[in-house]
């Protein structure tokens, strides 16, 4: 169906699909914490943005929770994307992207075919 280099590619564009969506969640817990940092319990002149952080509510600027919005939603839509088309790539087109050690194991001789000197 697919040649391997077709796979190869499928396989790098998921990789770094999974990469991209790995440093946003970095990014965005990380930049919540900067800002965590920086919010204040009152609205006031410019931090009227509300941040609700385990039931408590904060208030940053509007500028900073627009860019925490955007870093969540990418993560919100990332994480499930890279997990449902994994295993579509896996099981539906057997290019095998989350198997630790494929690349190896699609390498190696299966064991009954090896012969030991």
């Amino acid at each position: 169906m697919l040649n391997s280099k077709t796979k190869r590619r499928i396989k790098t564009a998921h990789t770094v699909l999974f990469f991209l969506v790995f440093v946003d969640a970095l990014a965005a817990f990380g930049f919540f914490m900067v800002i965590r940092s920086s919010a204040i319990e009152a609205p006031a002149d410019d931090q009227i943005a509300p941040l609700r952080d385990h039931g408590n509510t904060f208030y940053i600027t509007p500028a900073r929770a627009r860019v925490y919005r955007a870093l969540m939603i990418v993560m919100t839509v990332g994480i499930p994307l890279v997990v449902v088309s994994g295993v579509v790539l896996e099981f539906g087109l057997g290019i095998p992207v989350l198997r630790a050690g494929a690349r190896a194991n699609e390498t190696a001789e299966p064991p009954e075919n090896r012969q030991d000197e």
